[in-house]
């Protein structure tokens, strides 16, 4: 199965797939999942198979890739070269699943973007 990783030298195993809208896949760990957001693991992240689950979810991959930088045990990736319409979508995907790292930074990014 392939698939893309947030951070390419990450070494926690892969026990859930992340499918964007446009069909990208990302590797994803349940628990950085369950430790960096409020809105995760769901109801549907709860198998115990050997293979990991592919969840489907409505976010592009561009807002994946970042939302998983920022649910993870790194240096959490910069907002302020975003687009501001990129910028807006991440801030949806953050409220919708509680990635509190990340809020701050996009509020800024997006008052900063206002002013």
């Amino acid at each position: 199965m392939h698939f893309l990783q947030a951070f390419t030298d990450c070494k926690a195993p892969i026990d859930v797939i992340l499918r964007s809208s446009d069909g990208k896949q990302f590797g994803a760990h349940k628990s950085y999942l369950g430790t960096y957001t409020g809105g995760f693991p769901s109801a549907g992240m709860t198998s115990n198979s050997a293979e990991p689950e592919v969840v489907e979810l409505e976010e592009k991959a561009d807002v994946l890739l970042l939302l998983l930088q920022f649910a993870h045990p790194e240096r959490p990736p910069s907002t302020t070269s975003l687009q501001p319409e990129l910028i807006i979508r991440l801030s949806e995907a953050v409220e919708k699943y509680v990635v509190y790292g990340a809020m701050e930074a996009c509020r800024l990014r997006i008052r900063c973007v206002h002013l």
